[in-house]
């Protein structure tokens, strides 16, 4: 009875653990390709908040790029607790920028791509935190590979 116990508990973590690696691989996959796709629209409302005028040119290409490596960092089974504490972080950051913009002045644009960029402000920040909890949750419950010898 405990063996079968443990291995349902083992079975839905090792399915809560992949099924964050797919969201958040889809939520990095698809805001780079958006900004990918639209980069002149990126680059603009970027560079119109207030905290954007203060970024070298370099920055505009960065942020989709290291969404990006996270996503790659998310696949590669030795990295996936670096990937899940990349992306923790960018969405941590990205929020706390979030929420600057909305404090520096009212009607700044979010940069963020795709239908992202329609989302009210305060849910997009809370969705932003979500995500990073998620990730926090990730790192916790990662199956652990033992490697069984066999005598």
């Amino acid at each position: 009875m405990q063996r079968s116990l443990k291995y349902l508990i083992t079975s839905a973590k090792s399915t809560c653990f992949y099924g964050i690696l797919a969201m958040l691989i889809l939520l990095f996959g698809y805001t780079a390709a958006s900004k990918f796709m639209d980069y002149r629209t990126f680059r603009n409302e970027l560079s119109q908040s207030e905290i954007g005028r203060y970024f070298p040119a370099s920055v505009y290409w960065v942020v989709p790029a290291t969404e990006i490596a996270i996503i790659f960092l998310l696949t590669l089974r030795k990295s996936q607790v670096a990937g899940l504490l990349a992306a923790a972080s960018f969405l941590v950051i990205t929020a706390t920028y979030l929420y600057l913009s909305i404090n520096m002045g009212p009607g700044l644009p979010c940069a963020c791509g795709g239908f992202f960029d329609h989302l009210p402000k305060g849910p997009h920040i809370a969705l932003n935190l979500g995500f990073a909890l998620l990730a926090g949750i990730g790192v916790t419950i990662k199956p652990i590979n033992k490697k069984v010898h066999r005598t």
